[in-house]
């Protein structure tokens, strides 16, 4: 992936910045700011990638450091390596031990079963030990490799991967495995989780003109020009202009590594390859525009899995948007209107 230039934010002027998410965004110009009311930005690294955090109107220090600190908890409750997150307890621990979740951990848990069961299991978060098979898990992972799994190993691996085999308890509030070797890992949701509590936060405090990036995730209340990204290319594939909305992009072109001219990526399919080998009509990016950053942070990936057809019923169902490029064209769900810039052909 390539470096970013972030340049500097100024009251009262357009904003504009390059993503590491490849979602390139530029902030409509400030309304009249009135004596009493005041601009914020606030930058820096969270999730191995930049943030930003800008918003108008008053807040007080704590206020802001309180709303700036919430990516970093969602970071440390859902850490597969920092050894005091329950994530990791769990991950390390043998089938049957029952481990206390945090709160993040807990809220993060039962949204990513929803978005399970919604998906039909396309979003998985259980899929971390395949993660690590094809070294794409922060602690393995770069950029190439001399060569994959064999068949064995991904069978293998396989069959530990799914969420059912992680057992809630409401009352206790903790989760356990029933199979040795099973592993969580909630980066497909978590950014989008911490965008939705940052903006949330923000907003309680009274602020508005509030837009909440975190790697390209991103949830604002100001209306804002968005640009996706070409995945195969240098230029941007698509635009959005509008305000009050949350968007998420995944792709085959964010973690990846090439071996005999074929690209493995960190998105695992149902049969624990990456997603879409040897198939020109799968994604290879899905931008999701919809209420929740969370929900479109899950959907992303789960569209990655599922592909334009199989991903039909789930979009309408929960009322979001998504723009799927693929090799030969562009499938676009929902009422959202992408704006095309590139030569593709229109698939549906």
């Amino acid at each position: 992936m390539s470096a970013e230039t972030v340049p500097s934010l100024s009251k009262n002027n357009n904003v504009k910045r390059t993503l590491t998410a490849v979602i390139l965004i530029v902030m409509t110009a400030l309304s009249f700011v009135s004596l009493t009311a005041c601009t914020g930005n606030t930058e820096g690294f969270v999730f191995g990638t930049y943030y930003s955090y800008d918003y108008k109107g008053i807040i007080s220090g704590k206020e802001s450091e309180s709303a700036e600190k919430i990516a970093y908890d969602i970071e440390n409750a859902l850490s597969t390596s920092k050894k005091d997150s329950s994530i990791f307890i769990l991950n390390a621990s043998p089938a049957g031990t029952e481990i206390a979740l945090g709160g993040y951990a807990e809220e993060i848990y039962l949204l990513s079963l929803r978005m399970y069961e919604a998906t039909s299991g396309a979003f998985d978060p259980a899929t971390f030990p395949l993660t690590e098979l094809w070294k794409f898990s922060p602690d393995t992972f770069i950029g190439a490799a001399e060569s994959i799994p064999d068949k064995d190993a991904i069978a293998n691996t396989l069959a530990v991967c799914d969420f059912g085999f992680f057992e809630y308890d409401a009352e206790r509030h903790t989760l356990r495995k029933s199979v040795d070797g099973a592993k969580l890992d909630f980066g497909a949701i978590a950014k989008g989780f911490a965008v939705d509590r940052v903006y949330d936060a923000y907003v309680g405090c009274g602020c508005d003109n509030v837009v909440v990036d975190i790697g390209g995730t991103i949830r604002t209340s100001d209306e804002i020009e968005l640009y996706v990204a070409d995945p195969r290319g240098s230029g941007y594939a698509a635009r959005i202009n509008r305000g009050n909305f949350a968007v998420s992009t995944s792709g085959d072109y964010q973690r990846y590594y090439v071996i005999d001219g074929v690209r493995y990526h960190h998105i695992m399919g149902k049969d624990g390859y990456p997603t879409g080998l040897g198939d020109p009509s799968m994604p290879i990016s899905v931008t999701v525009v919809g209420e929740s950053a969370a929900v479109c942070d899950a959907l992303s990936t789960a569209i990655m899995v599922l592909g334009y057809d199989n991903s039909l019923a789930i979009v309408e169902d929960l009322g979001y948007s998504a723009l799927i490029l693929t090799e030969n064209g562009y499938y676009t769900l929902g009422e959202e209107v992408f704006e095309i810039l590139t030569e593709r052909q229109k698939l549906n």
